[in-house]
């Protein structure tokens, strides 16, 4: 039997959804703002320069916050917060795109956040189909293309995914958006 999976993938960031405030790093600036932090924004963004070309995560980055500010794990814990706060309130929907997309399709973040907030990101764009979320590169700032895309999509995570979904054992049977 030749059965042929019809399932996309889609980048979240920047594809389904985008920020009010445009560029990530205004966030950080609206953060030092709120919370009159001086120079917060310069920090966040060393913090999480430091880390690039390694693996890391939202962690990662906040305990170089913490580092730098020297602050202890609660105040820490509340910057995290409030960004991920700020990051909800500031999420719009490109309905364009995602109106392309369909229950049982993938979705891909290259972002350093979990999967919880990931969702939460989509939920709060108004998010409504049932699709599986793949976060196969925590830390890198880099764009998925091609090459690794069929990379990611050849995981074992995701053929799991794709086999539980359909059944099928996928070959070239993935179609590729963007």
């Amino acid at each position: 039997m030749n059965f042929k999976a019809n399932i996309n993938t889609f980048d979240v960031f920047d594809t389904l959804v985008a920020r009010r405030c445009v560029l990530p790093t205004n966030i950080f600036k609206i953060m030092e703002e709120r919370l009159g932090i001086a120079n917060f924004a310069v920090t966040r963004i060393q913090a999480e320069q430091t880390l690039l070309g390694n693996p890391y995560n939202f962690d990662d980055i906040y305990c170089n916050v913490a580092e730098i500010l020297n602050i202890n794990e609660d105040e820490t814990k509340k910057l995290k917060n409030q960004e991920i706060t700020l990051e909800i309130e500031n999420i719009i929907p490109i309905k364009e795109n995602i109106s392309k997309v369909k229950d049982g399709d993938i979705l891909i973040s290259d972002m350093y956040h979990t999967e919880e907030v990931v969702r939460s990101l989509l939920d709060a764009a108004g998010f409504k189909k049932q699709c599986a979320l793949s976060s196969p590169i925590t830390g890198s700032i880099e764009e998925l293309s091609g090459r690794k895309y069929l990379k990611i999509l050849r995981s074992p995570r995701i053929l799991e995914i794709i086999r539980m979904l359909t059944g099928a054992v996928p070959h070239n049977s993935i179609s590729i958006t963007s």
